[in-house]
């Protein structure tokens, strides 16, 4: 990574450049009560020692004056020359109040950003994104295909808890595409350098990295970094400042990814939680909103006959009589929710409810007890919320909040329940169809600061309480959720099952729905394991054509239509979120094979995957990860897990050499998980070719090769012997051990052992707890 150079001028702005890029940035005026002021001119810096996340350096800090505010700008720069940040404040330095927009700490124009020499045709964007809905990803700024579609959808003004079905087909016509919290742009071809911009936080404000082409794509009109205001009150007297906007050379996307999240931590202060990734049971995927006690009861029995090892069971949309007094639907539940919480932990589970805490139905009595709780419109009505019900949006920074809030979650904590899953979050970051701006009660809080509110609300009600957020806004729950989902809520089928002919012809709506664009978003946000366990949404493993009960409101979630490879493809997207990992079915009529799917990756043990291939079309095909084993004579376990996209079956090349195995000399044995094949002895800097079949994927254990026997993989668990395997013991002739597991299943268990230039392959299979003996005789 070169050195950076900075250049600050007396307009405020500033050049930036090293061997990977080169930008001259404007300043941009605020935009107040939606007038941009003239352009002013700043003061001489001073200099004094600061922070940017977890670099040390200078700040160099001017400022300018008009008549009505102050503006300060502040420039970082690290001691090593490898991290550039700038910030602006304003303060209110004028008679009267005003409204703060947005203020732009950067501001490129046109030919004045040059990334390795290479013209914008040329550009690849990795773009992360707001909602959860939307869908992260590498696209070409020139090109309109399916990753630029991915990029320009925006998940905004779909409804809540219709799904993203009905979002409707976007125009391909944008020439401006929205990033948020980061970016990074570099020339076509793997391993090249580039340019990482990334917003330090989410707490003061929204932030928007926007991306504009010129009408002919072949050329950059405008970059801009946007910190949005929210048109917030600004009183005299009142300072307001943007969080660091954050600059470096990224030599790989995936790596600049892991950076900027330590920067975030440090920024925020964030204390890693030591809590394990649980596996739990969540009845939405199958049962929608049709839940009830009888489910429970059985569901319950089932876990137990069939020994299936969970944490936690958890009751989502169904339970109560209306969101906003969160009592038990009697109708469904007629013995209440504390019996339903204890005959849970009865079980030796924990149990976990679903509550919507920003979002209250209009029919509640809540509308009428506590009107003073809503948010309100640009003409004072209670602001609506899009979802499968008419809704209002609460407000956290109503005096009524934090008391309706701590009351709500109280009161299920009595209840027993230590799981929350809270949902449609974003109430409080979403407009109103964009006709208007949400107002709080504090005309000085933006959205990002209300949403803070309302969850360190939540948080401290909650207590200790296992914590999982879905449909908020990402850096802005760092510290505040234990779980936070990775992407869109998943359908019974690779494509959502769909009855609709018009809609099944729909390619638009059959490409988002689809199974591999929550891949994508999983795989892509796995580097947010730093701040809690990421969420892929649950396994559904089940098949089943009818929908359940004859719901038809729910079909889509009853039903399974996933291939055996499919759906074996869903287990590893689990295994490389690197997450927590859960599962939803009637258990009773889950077949044998597809309930043995779900030990795959349980624990989940495994680290986030590295996505190799960031900018394949569609979806990313390569990932690696590396993990440390229960028993360390196993040595570090190395994964890399390949997919086929087609509807076809595909012969996949591997080039060993594109993944992180180590010097040439290094030799690995390569075991198949799915076939459970020996693929071989091969160097690092070998060729693999493997037969993957459509829509599936193919995990290869590695081991590291040195000439003495090595255990090749297990049938248990996707690391191939990560956490099943203990106290294992390597000889020349021998390999002995210990099965750990809580799955009733044997773990069969195979090993290579060299003998005169060739290779002998044995195989043990064990009851968990055993021990086992491998021999080459």
């Amino acid at each position: 990574m070169s050195s950076l150079k900075f250049k600050s001028d007396a307009a405020g702005g500033f050049t930036l450049s090293c061997n990977a890029f080169h930008l001259k940035s404007a300043c941009k005026m605020p935009v107040i009560d939606k007038i941009r002021p003239e352009e002013l001119k700043f003061s001489r810096p001073t200099a004094k020692s600061g922070t940017a996340g977890n670099s040390k350096g200078e700040v160099f800090a001017s400022s300018a004056k008009s008549p009505l505010f102050s503006l300060e700008r502040q420039f970082f720069i690290s001691n090593d020359k490898k991290i550039f940040a700038a910030k602006l404040a304003i303060e209110n330095t004028g008679p009267d109040s005003f409204k703060l927009s947005s203020l732009s700490p950067a501001l490129v124009k046109g030919n004045n950003l040059k990334v390795a020499d290479a013209a914008l045709d040329k550009w690849k964007i990795l773009r992360m994104s707001r909602h959860k809905n939307d869908v992260p990803g590498v696209y070409r700024p020139s090109v309109i295909d399916w990753d630029f579609i991915d990029a320009e959808f925006s998940s905004a003004g779909v409804k809540a808890g219709m799904g993203v079905a009905d979002a409707g087909k976007k125009s391909t016509n944008e020439l401006r595409i929205i990033s948020e919290p980061c970016i990074s742009i570099r020339r076509d071809g793997r391993n090249v350098p580039g340019l990482f911009i990334g917003v330090l936080g989410q707490t003061r404000h929204l932030s928007s990295i926007s991306v504009k082409t010129a009408v002919d794509r072949k050329n950059l009109d405008e970059l801009e970094t946007i910190c949005e205001f929210d048109n917030i009150l600004v009183e005299k007297g009142d300072r307001r400042e943007t969080h660091w906007i954050v600059f470096m050379q990224a030599d790989d996307e995936m790596e600049a990814l892991k950076s900027f999240a330590d920067m975030l931590a440090s920024e925020m202060k964030f204390k890693p939680s030591t809590r394990k990734k649980p596996n739990f049971f969540c009845s939405w995927q199958f049962y929608g909103e049709d839940l009830r006690e009888a489910d429970v009861k059985e569901n319950l029995k089932s876990l137990k006959q069939n020994k299936i090892p969970i944490d936690a069971f958890l009751l989502d949309n169904g339970w109560m009589d209306n969101w906003g007094s969160y009592e038990t639907n009697l109708k469904r539940f007629p013995h209440g929710m504390e019996y339903i919480a204890d005959m849970i932990r009865k079980s030796g589970f924990e149990a976990g409810i679903w509550t919507c805490p920003f979002v209250v139905e209009r029919t509640s009595p809540v509308v009428k007890q506590i009107p003073g709780l809503f948010a309100r419109d640009s003409k004072g009505e209670m602001f609506p919320f899009a979802c499968g019900r008419e809704a209002y949006v609460v407000d956290p920074t109503s005096p009524y909040a934090e008391e309706y809030l701590t009351k709500l979650y109280t009161k299920l904590v009595k209840w027993g329940f230590t799981y929350h899953k809270l949902d449609f979050l974003r109430a409080l970051i979403v407009e109103a169809d964009k006709k208007s701006d949400i107002v709080f009660h504090d005309p000085k809080c933006t959205r990002a600061e209300a949403y803070r509110r309302g969850m360190t609300i939540i948080r401290k009600a909650l207590k200790d309480c296992y914590l999982i957020a879905c449909g908020g806004i990402y850096e802005g729950s760092i510290g505040l959720c234990d779980a936070n989902r990775a992407g869109a809520d998943v359908y019974g089928g690779w494509f959502a099952p769909e009855r609709d002919p018009l809609k099944r012809k729909d390619e638009f709506r059959v490409k988002l729905t689809s199974h591999l664009r929550r891949i994508k978003q999983n795989v892509f946000r796995n580097y947010m394991n730093k701040f809690w366990h990421s969420d892929p949404d649950a396994l559904m493993l089940r098949r089943r054509t009818e929908p359940f009960r004859g719901d038809m409101v729910h079909y889509k979630l009853s039903e399974g239509h996933f291939t055996d490879e499919e759906a074996f493809t869903c287990v590893v997207n689990h295994y490389l979120g690197g997450g927590l990992s859960c599962f939803s079915d009637r258990i009773e009529e889950l077949p044998k094979d597809r309930m043995r799917m779900l030990r795959h990756v349980s624990p989940q043990i495994a680290p986030p995957a590295k996505v190799i291939d960031t900018d394949a079309s569609e979806c990313p095909s390569l990932f690696f990860t590396e993990l440390s084993p229960a028993s360390r004579t196993l040595g570090t376990i190395r994964t890399i897990a390949a997919g086929n996209w087609e509807d076809f079956p595909v012969k996949k090349r591997i080039y060993l050499k594109e993944f992180p195995l180590g010097g040439k000399g290094r030799r690995y044995s390569l075991y198949e998980f799915r076939t459970r094949k020996f693929l071989g002895i091969k160097k690092s800097s070998d060729i693999l070719e493997i037969e993957i079949p459509p829509h599936g994927m193919r995990l290869i254990r590695l081991a590291e090769f040195t000439g003495k026997p090595v255990i090749l993989g297990t049938d248990m668990h996707l690391s191939g012997g990560g956490c099943e395997l203990a106290d294992v013991k390597i000889k020349k002739d021998s390999i002995q051990g210990k099965t750990v597991s809580r799955w009733n299943f044997p773990v069969s268990i195979k090993a290579l052992f060299p003998s005169n230039g060739k290779y002998m392959i044995s195989e043990v299979t064990v009851k968990p707890g055993r021990s086992f003996k491998i021999s080459c005789n």
